[in-house]
């Protein structure tokens, strides 16, 4: 039976209550139902509950304000937890809604739990849900978070009269643990009291440290479970209405596919797309490049999101590589007889992707991805009207496999491995790397060795980089000191992403921090050092920079941080020139950055960056503001406004590298005014836990006016030159983002999404930002509006008919 008041059960719990002091806790096997429903019910009567909870922040060490109970019980099927959170004034207990996975940036008390299956200190699943009931779940592997790992799992919340109770249910195919009879598992409990802004555990976590899974309880008392088989299928059905920027006609499209889920053992689950659809994918925040090196751009598409975590080690993958731009894309342009262009399609279409990952009870993670992309083609016009195919990728095969071996003392050695295979290029690239922490995670030494070798047509490219560094990692003194360097041959990539080769840097760095509270601070930390880079071949000097930085949390949770740096002697870049054998000289420069973040409990905030730049010898100056007020209306209606202006006067850039019969190349830079201005809106609707709106429109407008014109010396200086071409650059991009999710079961979503796209460039600057942005909509558009359904299927749901 029930219990009548929510008073009396809490009163029995307290008499039954045992610490965690100790660092184990017990479950109990029950045979009875458990209703998810937030209510505590007669079958949690029959175990312990836990307390003395332990304050994290502000007051590490401390006993919280308000107390906190645990009890956990489970069953064949999967494992329950109740949280009770007292609270002296449930009417003031925050429940902010909003989007699934996005609790911690609402005002809103949670509770979480965290689990080690496998109990290696390194590897968890992370289970939260605020007092509004939304969810938020995520994998932990050391100290990386992979926030898109979304598992399907119960929950429900309850506030009563004396705070709130949460009840959990997270069942055995959601998660990983070894086949065993006996289970001992880590665990821990936090809570978030918004209102105090304190978080508190179960087991107490030290703040002085770097990862917070190391500190855990011991969950014993589970006997007897097995994994079950872990297969789910998770089908689409989509539909496009969409009309490109060059024709005024929507056209109506179908797809559908469907995403696999298997789990090939307790261990290792077997990810497969296809037939895959990112259509709905958020816009890319575009930006005017005047760099020597390509945009990095987010990725956004949560096959390649959700259990990667394994693959990004070295930092040899980079997603964004599969089904993005052609690896020739730009070459049909400079065919000898091109004159137009038919069609070039801006993107690889991708077949389908599958991925293999896990860690078995040995601690050995192994990670293997696959994934095909089909022949691009462009079609253009010759001189005499022919028309002519030109293949700008081939079909193209995109291979990583991965094995990562965690030892003592949260320490780890690996090696990964990425090959790209098409029948223009095989590009192999292997990295080794280590991780060794001492046995009470003091210092910590890294190293990693990555090896590439490419294979063209008519030629190979062998190059190597290797990474050193060694520092102390906990405590309030803290240092590190690292070596890096490449060769000139370095080049990942065709499946990674890599700026710089051909240099060597040392950097030195040392940190004093203040993590409990002192004064008018909550917390401080101050951190000051240098890098120093060679270029190699030839081995001459590149860069010397300086730096002191320091960020506070004041006691009205005010954030704010400082910092200031710069170049005491000149520095030269290889690189800005485009042209191997050139260097730019940039004279000696000071930099100042500065940031104010106040506290998101009130309902009106404004956060401000500023950024100050100036190189007196070219009397250059650069600045930058970013006003971003935040407004909450109520607990369901929240937007963020941004507007963010950046000036560079008088900067120098490259322009334009032009052959030269005598000197063998003319590289012209010039002197250029860069401003950019970029507005933005985001405002977030939630209906309920499971229903959303949002809206994201961004307006992005640079400029590069170019006032006069350099020959760049064989030293690096740069040379008056007459040049009367105009080489002016204005670039605009509006996009918008509108989107509705209904999950109308528990894995299971309908997303209708709206995006509109406008890029207009050209080389007039337009003196007003309003004319300008009249001209912005007067282009034509991208348009697509699309309505997605997800079902999830799960075998274990099926076999039961049990819904979770």
């Amino acid at each position: 039976m029930k219990t009548t008041t929510f008073a009396i059960t809490l009163s029995f719990f307290i008499m039954f209550t045992t610490f965690a002091q100790n660092r184990q806790l017990v479950t109990l096997k029950i045979n009875e139902k458990v209703k998810i429903d937030g209510q505590i019910d007669s079958v949690w009567l029959k175990t312990k509950f836990y307390t003395d909870f332990v304050q994290f922040e502000p007051y590490n060490g401390s006993k919280p304000m308000q107390q906190t109970y645990v009890g956990i019980i489970y069953d064949d099927d999967a494992l329950y937890i109740a949280a009770i959170m007292h609270d002296s004034s449930p009417d003031s207990i925050l429940k902010e809604l909003s989007k699934r996975d996005e609790i911690d940036e609402v005002n809103t008390d949670i509770v979480g739990i965290i689990l080690l299956p496998f109990n290696d200190k390194k590897n968890a699943f992370l289970f939260k849900v605020s007092a509004s009931g939304v969810q938020n779940d995520l994998k932990i592997n050391n100290e990386d978070e992979d926030v898109s790992w979304d598992a399907v799992w119960s929950s429900a919340v309850q506030i009563n009269d004396t705070g709130w109770v949460a009840e959990f249910k997270i069942p055995y195919s959601s998660i990983r643990f070894p086949k065993k009879d006996v289970q001992e598992w880590g665990i821990n409990v936090w809570r978030h009291n918004r209102r105090y802004r304190e978080w508190s555990s179960l087991a107490y976590v030290n703040n002085n440290q770097n990862s917070f899974i190391n500190e855990s309880a011991l969950l014993t008392g589970i006997k007897s479970i097995r994994p079950p088989l872990r297969l789910s299928l998770f089908p689409y059905l989509a539909s496009y209405l969409e009309k490109s920027s060059d024709n005024n006609k929507f056209g109506f499209n179908v797809t559908y596919g469907a995403d696999i889920k298997y789990g090939i053992n307790e261990s290792f689950t077997l990810d497969m797309v296809l037939i895959p659809d990112f259509g709905q994918v958020e816009s890319d925040d575009v930006v005017l490049n005047l760099s020597a090196f390509e945009t990095q751009y987010d990725e956004k598409r949560q096959f390649f999101t959700e259990g990667t975590e394994l693959f990004n080690k070295a930092g040899l993958f980079y997603s964004r590589r599969i089904g993005n731009q052609p690896q020739d894309y730009d070459l049909v342009y400079e065919q000898s007889d091109f004159q137009t262009i038919v069609n070039n399609p801006s993107k690889n279409k991708l077949l389908n992707a599958v991925k293999v990952s896990g860690r078995n009870a040995n601690g050995l993670g192994i990670g293997v991805f696959n994934a095909f992309t089909a022949q691009s083609i462009a079609d253009y016009i010759d001189t005499n009207m022919k028309t002519h195919h030109f293949i700008t990728q081939p079909f193209t095969n995109y291979n990583i496999i991965v094995f990562d071996q965690t030892l003592k003392n949260r320490s780890n050695i690996g090696i990964i491995n990425t090959n790209l295979y098409n029948k223009n290029k095989l590009a192999n690239v292997t990295a080794v790397d280590f991780n060794l922490e001492d046995k009470n995670n003091i210092f910590r030494l890294s190293s990693s060795l990555t090896y590439n070798k490419i294979n063209l047509i008519n030629k190979n490219q062998e190059g190597f980089r290797s990474y050193l560094s060694f520092g102390k990692i906990k405590g309030n003194f803290r240092f590190s000191v690292s070596n890096e360097l490449a060769s000139k041959d370095f080049n990942i990539n065709d499946m990674g992403y890599n700026s710089y080769n051909n240099y060597m840097e040392n950097h030195f760095s040392i940190a004093y921090n203040k993590y409990n509270p002192f004064g008018i601070f909550l917390n401080f930390h101050n951190n000051i050092g240098f890098s120093h880079i060679m270029r190699l071949n030839p081995y001459e000097y590149a860069v010397f920079d300086v730096y002191a930085e320091s960020r506070a949390k004041f006691k009205n949770y005010l954030d704010a941080g400082l910092n200031i740096g710069g170049t005491p002697i000149a520095q030269y870049d290889f690189y800005e020139p485009r042209v191997q054998g050139y260097k730019f000289r940039i004279p000696p420069h000071i930099w100042l950055y500065g940031w104010l973040s106040p506290d998101y409990r009130k309902k009106f905030v404004i956060d401000l960056r500023t950024s100050y730049n100036i190189v007196p010898e070219y009397n250059k100056t650069a600045y930058s503001i970013d006003v971003s007020p935040r407004i909450r209306i109520n607990d369901k209606l929240f937007f963020v406004l941004s507007s963010e202006y950046e000036f560079n006067k008088w900067q120098r850039g490259f322009v334009e590298a032009i052959p030269d019969s005598a000197k063998g190349w003319l590289i012209l830079f010039g002197r250029r005014n860069v401003a950019t201005l970029e507005n933005s809106i985001y405002l977030s609707y939630i209906f309920s836990k499971n229903a959303s709106f949002s809206i994201k429109a961004r307006h992005y407008w640079s400029t590069a006016d170019y006032k006069s014109f350099y020959e760049l010396q064989n030293d690096g200086t740069l040379k008056d030159i007459y040049y009367t071409e105009n080489k002016n650059l204005s670039f605009d991009a509006l996009t918008i983002d509108a989107v509705f999710a209904w999950q109308f079961a528990p894995g299971s979503e309908v997303s209708v999404v709206w995006k509109n796209a406008v890029y207009k460039d050209g080389t007039y600057i337009n003196p007003s930002y309003f004319k300008n942005f009249e001209e912005v909509l007067a282009q034509p558009a991208i348009n697509s509006f699309s309505i997605k359904v997800l079902y999830y299927l799960d075998y274990n749901y099926l076999k039961k008919s049990d819904n979770y």
